[in-house]
């Protein structure tokens, strides 16, 4: 499956809920609470003690956290990994760290599909607080932090897809100068070189 499976972890069952919902998910009364993309058994293992911390659960939707930083950029390079998300009917809570903060707030003011953005550098003590508040559907803090524009995510996805600005120039139908200068952009709100991405 090219966006891979995604499990519930609300028991050490672990059912399938994507990309076909196990019977047994469905019969399930558990709040259903998933990582996505479980690549990284570190952060699964922080997430779920997170997770098992917290005794009150209110929503009846469930949750998938994503693991949204810098290693798993390849999984963003398109918008399919929120549809195919979505098909969950889940909240979307996207766990973002520093480099991809500005990415994160993107697909959160433009992306109805996600609920939350939580920034893992605010330290254990504030994201477990965004996580009770979550969990029991009280509104968090508004950050405002900066946002990656529409034309800025799309140059850096063709970046990343290893398009030099020539190219990047002529698919965006922008001059040169304006491609340097949105990659100059990029590179302030994520805070490293674009050419580290390649």
């Amino acid at each position: 499956m090219k966006h891979g499976n995604v499990l519930c972890q609300s028991c050490s069952i672990k059912c399938q809920i994507l990309p076909e919902q196990e019977f047994s998910a469905s019969q399930c009364l558990n709040p259903k609470v998933c990582i996505w993309p479980g690549v990284n058994v570190f952060f699964e293992a922080g997430v779920r003690s997170l997770i098992n911390s917290i005794s009150v659960i209110t929503s009846s939707e469930g949750f998938v956290f994503v693991d949204f930083s810098w290693r798993n950029i390849h999984f963003f390079m398109n918008d399919e990994w929120v549809e195919y998300l979505a098909s969950t009917n889940m909240k979307i809570i996207l766990l973002a760290d520093v480099k991809m903060a500005a990415l994160a707030n993107y697909y959160k003011q433009n992306e109805k599909n996600v609920t939350e953005v939580l920034y893992l550098s605010e330290g254990l003590g504030a994201t477990l607080i965004n996580f009770r508040k979550v969990f029991i559907g009280l509104p968090l803090f508004c950050r405002s932090g900066r946002s990656l524009t529409k034309k800025e995510r799309q140059v850096l996805y063709l970046t990343l897809k290893h398009k030099g600005v020539a190219d990047i120039s002529t698919e965006m139908s922008l001059d040169v100068k304006s491609v340097y200068n949105i990659r100059q952009r990029i590179e302030s709100k994520i805070g490293m070189k674009i050419r580290r991405f390649a």
